[in-house]
């Protein structure tokens, strides 16, 4: 059996990793993390008072040693000569957290991702050990990678609780030709914005890239009403480093367009339909355009390599509606995803049903089902199989099964604004930033900064969190 542990070689003894090889590369990595103190531990700090001195100056230069130290510290480590090493300070005094951010530089054939992690590291353990007198329960915690570039894996980005952000959402209108009732009012009426060009768009894309941006999806209000859309796929799939380009839509127009799409290199649709019922389809979206999705459903068979997922929101449909839908997986190799309803503007008005509801009701309809453990597709989705079906069923359950642990994803507004959440209007107006002939350097730190700063999690049903909640329509959000 081949050795395949870096290591040790083939006899079991311990050696340092062959660089020989490789080039020479600027290498940069960023790393994180928080000491969690009192109330009198942070006083202390703040004004100084501490016995042993200053705390955040001393903490500072041992975290700096500390990178300088690493290969010393970790078994193996390629000693490597710095270029540039500093530690930052952020303060959030009401939470009494202290966060330390550590950049190293260096011009070499390994990267610096240990000695930014000693770095923190070690200025965390600084802090613990000026402040250990006044209040031995202090926690360092949430200690990662923020970014490395440089090498042959390329550049990674992280937010603040380790995750890796690979996934931007783009909602290119706030327009739609459909009013379904938990995302627009029944007034026909057009939100007034100003909408990114395509080559604004292909510029953010292009700089989001750089900082591993590798999946994108464009989505609305209805996406297919902005003209020749397929010119913007095809302009995004040029993008070195993007992997796939989805759409979502409402496929009232997919039909006249899917060819042209498939051109451009479209990888997959998701189109939302809550419900094959005629009646019910205009009671729920306000125009009777039922059998304009189900040709468009029609075509899509003619391209066996492109994903399509069926969206189904969970509200007051009637037990046979869900079942319909689950047939669309029955008799094709679709996915079907049932998506619990989100209270976000219009939706706050709606009740929903549960996950568990509809899959009790699907096993006693279809029989047991098997849970499908590898992952599908770049979102939160969990699947099922069930027997004699040709594609799967999938749950996106936010509400009552948050996945804001693992979630990768960031969010392009209509109007230019790059979510991060989509409960809180927390962000950054990059189409001003572009527009002010900002350069792409300048551009880049401002989305690191926004996409660091990404909520923990969201607290739908958290009456403190309501001051930051968003307010928009979910078609302006592109949820």
């Amino acid at each position: 059996m081949e050795n395949k542990m870096t290591h040790f070689d083939s006899d079991g003894n311990a050696v340092m990793v062959d660089v020989s090889e490789k080039s020479v590369t600027e290498r940069t990595a960023v790393a994180s993390g928080k000491i969690k103190v009192s109330k009198e531990v942070m006083d202390a700090v703040l004004h100084k008072t501490v016995k042993k001195g200053d705390v955040l100056g001393v903490a500072q230069i041992a975290g700096i040693m500390g990178t300088k130290k690493t290969s010393e510290l970790i078994p193996l480590c390629h000693p490597l000569p710095l270029q540039k090493c500093s530690i930052e300070f952020e303060i959030e005094k009401e939470k009494c957290e202290i966060t330390a951010v550590c950049t190293v530089k260096t011009e070499g054939k390994t990267g610096v991702e240990m000695e930014a992690l000693t770095g923190v590291q070690t200025a965390l353990l600084t802090i613990y050990d000026m402040c250990k007198a006044i209040d031995k329960k202090m926690v360092m915690t949430e200690i990662h990678l923020v970014s490395k570039k440089g090498g042959k894996s390329g550049e990674f980005f992280y937010d603040q609780y380790g995750r890796m952000i690979d996934y931007l959402r783009i909602s290119l209108t706030s327009r739609c030709n459909l009013r379904c009732i938990y995302c627009m009012p029944e007034e026909d009426t057009e939100i007034q914005e100003e909408y990114l060009s395509f080559d604004e768009i292909e510029r953010i894309v292009s700089l989001m890239s750089q900082m591993g941006i590798r999946h994108v999806r464009l989505t609305g209000g209805e996406p297919l009403l902005r003209k020749n859309i397929q010119d913007l796929v095809k302009r995004i799939k040029k993008i070195s480093g993007i992997e796939t380009v989805h759409l979502t839509t409402n496929a009232i127009l997919l039909n006249q367009m899917i060819d042209r799409l498939a051109d451009a290199g479209l990888d997959g649709v998701n189109i939302s339909l809550d419900t094959r019922d005629r009646e019910n389809f205009a009671r729920i979206t306000r125009r009777d355009h039922l059998f304009l999705v189900e040709n468009s459903l029609e075509s899509l068979k003619k391209y066996p390599n492109m994903t399509v997922k069926i969206n189904c929101v969970m509200m007051d449909q009637k037990d046979r509606e869900f079942l319909e839908i689950a047939e669309l997986a029955r008799d094709n190799p679709f996915f079907v995803r049932y998506i619990e309803m989100m209270p976000i503007g219009l939706g706050r008005q709606n009740k929903g049903r549960s996950e568990e509801e509809i899959k009790e009701l699907l096993k006693k309809t279809y029989g047991s089902y098997q849970t499908v453990k590898e992952k599908i597709g770049n979102g939160p989705s969990h699947y099922y199989e069930f027997q004699g079906f040709q594609g799967k069923i999938g749950f996106i359950s936010a509400v009552t099964h948050k996945f804001c642990s693992s979630c990768n994803r960031v969010r392009l507004t209509s109007g230019g604004f790059l979510k991060t959440c989509l409960q809180y209007e927390t962000g950054g107006d990059l189409r001003q930033i572009l527009r002010n002939g900002a350069e792409d350097q300048e551009i880049l730190e401002y989305i690191k900064n926004i996409i660091f700063h990404k909520p923990k999690e969201h607290q739908f049903f958290n009456s403190q969190e309501m001051k930051e909640e968003e307010s928009h329509l979910m078609s302006q959000i592109g949820g």
